[in-house]
C-alpha cells in the first residue's frame, strides 16, 4: 500500500514539475486545442499579458553562453503554466490569510495583498490602494523642473491659458490610511504646493487638483479596485477647472446614474494585487450631445446604446472597466473631439496620462476642438510642447496626470519644455 502511495505521489510530483514544458510542447508544437482555463491565457490580465519568448532566435551556442537561451526558455515555460490564474490567485489568497490573521494582533489599517506586494488592502473600507510613495526628494525636484518649464513657455505665450491638473492617486493621497504606517511619503498636496509656489507670478498658468483627506469620500470618487478616479471624481475636478479658467458650466453632466447590474469589476489594483473584490460600478451620464469624435471607434460612454456596447468587451470590461467605458488614452490620442455648440471657437490640447480618459469628454465642452497627446508616456517620436502648440494653434493647454506623470515630463524628456523664440507665433 505504501509503495502504491509513493508511486502515485511521485508521479503527481513529476507531472507538476514538467507540466509547463508539456503544455508548451502541446500548444506551440503540436497545436493541441486546450480550454483557456487550463492554460495561462486567463492569467493575461493578472500578469500584465504574456511576455514574448524568442527561443528559436537564441537556440545556438552564443545564446547559451550569453544565457539568453535559458532566459527565453524560462519565459516560454512561464507562459504555459497550467491553471496559471488559479495558481496566482490561490497562492496570494493563502498568503493573505496568514497576513490578515497576524494583523489581528496589531490592527493595522492596511495590509499587503500578499507578501512583497506594493498593493494594500484596507479592511475597514473593503478597498485596495497603492503603498505611499516615499521618493520625496526626487518627486519634488521633478515637479519643480516641470513648473520651471511651464513658466518659461507661459511667459513666451501670454495669450495661452495653461492648466495643470493633478490627480490624487492613492500612493500620494493623504486619504490613504497607510500614510500613518510609513516614516516618510510625498503627497499630492506637496506637489501642488510646489507647482503653485513656482508659478504664483505667472497669471496664465492655473494649478488644479482635488486632494482628499477622508478615506470614505475618496472611495466615492475613486474606484475601490483601480487606481483611477471614477466619473464622480472626474466631475469634482472638472468643477475646479471651470472655476480656475472662468468657464461657464452650463451643462448637466450628471444627467442620471448609470448602473451595471450584471458587471463586477476588478481593476488595476485588483489585478496587480491578485485580490478580487468584485466592485459594483456606478457612473454619471455626461452630456455629450454636442460632441463629435473623429474616429470610427466610439467608446461605450459616447455610444447610443452604452451598455450593449460595453458588453462586447466581454471579460476585458471586468479587468479594464475604466478604459473600456471611457475609452483609452491611446484612443483619445487618435480621436480629436469637435464641439459645434462650444461657448467659444477655441482649440485646446491635452498632454495626458490615463486620468484623461474620462476628463477629456468634459474638457471638450469648453472648446470647438480638443486634441490629446500622450507625451507623459514618451516614445521614439517625441515632440516638444512648443511644437504641439504651434502645430495645433491651441489657445488652451491642459496637462492632466498623476504626480508621477507631471514629474515624468522632465525626468524622461529633458527637452520637452525647450523654447525656440523664433517659432513662437502666438
Amino acid at each position: 500500500m505504501t509503495t502504491i502511495r509513493n508511486i502515485l505521489f511521485s508521479s503527481a510530483f513529476c507531472l507538476f514539475l514538467i507540466g509547463p514544458a508539456l503544455l508548451f510542447v502541446g500548444q506551440e508544437k503540436l497545436a493541441v486545442d486546450l480550454p483557456s482555463w487550463f492554460t495561462a491565457k486567463e492569467a493575461d490580465y493578472l500578469a500584465g499579458g504574456l511576455e514574448e519568448a524568442r527561443v528559436e532566435r537564441h537556440l545556438n551556442l552564443s545564446g547559451f553562453v550569453s544565457e539568453k537561451l535559458q532566459s527565453n526558455l524560462e519565459t516560454a515555460i512561464n507562459n504555459h503554466v497550467p491553471l496559471k490564474s488559479s495558481v496566482l490567485l490561490g497562492n496570494a489568497a493563502l498568503q493573505r490569510s496568514a497576513i490578515l490573521a497576524s494583523n489581528k494582533l496589531f490592527n493595522h489599517p492596511a495590509v499587503p495583498t500578499f507578501y512583497g506586494s506594493d498593493k494594500i488592502y484596507l479592511p475597514a473600507y473593503n478597498a485596495l490602494a497603492r503603498m505611499p510613495d516615499d521618493d520625496v526628494e526626487a518627486t519634488l525636484k521633478g515637479t519643480a523642473a516641470t513648473a520651471a518649464g511651464i513658466m518659461n513657455l507661459a511667459e513666451a505665450y501670454p495669450s495661452i491659458q495653461f492648466c495643470i491638473v493633478v490627480a490624487d492617486e492613492s500612493n500620494t493621497s493623504e486619504a490613504n490610511p497607510a500614510v500613518q504606517l510609513v516614516s516618510k511619503n510625498v503627497t499630492t498636496s506637496d506637489c501642488v504646493e510646489t507647482l503653485e509656489d513656482r508659478l504664483e507670478n505667472t497669471p496664465n498658468v492655473h494649478v488644479v487638483s482635488a486632494p482628499y483627506t477622508d478615506t470614505t469620500q475618496y472611495y466615492r470618487h475613486y474606484y475601490t479596485t483601480d487606481h483611477h478616479w471614477n466619473g464622480y471624481g472626474t466631475l469634482a475636478v472638472f468643477g475646479k477647472i471651470q472655476t480656475a479658467l472662468n468657464f461657464t458650466d452650463s451643462l448637466d453632466n450628471d444627467l442620471s446614474a448609470i448602473e451595471f447590474p450584471h458587471l463586477r469589476i476588478n481593476g488595476s489594483c485588483s489585478r496587480e494585487g491578485l485580490m478580487f473584490l468584485n466592485e459594483v460600478p456606478r457612473e454619471p451620464q455626461f452630456d455629450l450631445s454636442s460632441i463629435q469624435i473623429n474616429n470610427a471607434k466610439i467608446p461605450p460612454l459616447a455610444s447610443d446604446r452604452p451598455l450593449d456596447t460595453l458588453s462586447t468587451y466581454g471579460e476585458k470590461a471586468e479587468f479594464t472597466f475604466y478604459s473600456s467605458w471611457y475609452g483609452s488614452y491611446q484612443l483619445a490620442a487618435k480621436s480629436p473631439l469637435n464641439n459645434h455648440a462650444a461657448p467659444n471657437k477655441s482649440t485646446a490640447i491635452v498632454i495626458q496620462d490615463s486620468f484623461n480618459n474620462s476628463l477629456h469628454w468634459l474638457l471638450a465642452q469648453n472648446h470647438a476642438r480638443l486634441e490629446c497627446f500622450s507625451d507623459t508616456k514618451p516614445t521614439d517620436e517625441s515632440h516638444t510642447l512648443q511644437e504641439r502648440i504651434e502645430a495645433t494653434g491651441a489657445d488652451t493647454v491642459y496637462l492632466v496626470g498623476n504626480v508621477s506623470a507631471i514629474r515624468r515630463l522632465t525626468d524622461e524628456q529633458p527637452d520637452y519644455f525647450t523654447l525656440d523664440p523664433s517659432k513662437a507665433t502666438q
